[in-house]
């Protein structure tokens, strides 16, 4: 399975990418990280309010969840 997944992303980057290329310029294959960044930037900054009250907590990395304080 991630050898397929990683196989049909690698071909599908290839053809899209060299599209991207021939359409807008190699310059122009520079700003197609701008609106991820915007996106992640944005739901970093509003996505944990959107749970919930999550003062005093911290986040258990091993648990992956919200701790209470200690």
């Amino acid at each position: 399975m991630f050898g397929a997944v990683a196989g049909g992303g690698g071909a599908i980057g290839l053809v899209l990418g060299g599209l991207l290329a021939e359409t807008v310029g190699w310059r122009g294959c520079l700003f197609v990280n701008v609106p991820i960044v915007a996106v992640t930037a944005l739901g970093a900054r509003y996505l944990p309010r959107a749970g919930g009250d999550v003062a005093g907590r911290r986040w258990d990395v091993p648990a992956r969840c919200w701790s209470p304080p200690r």
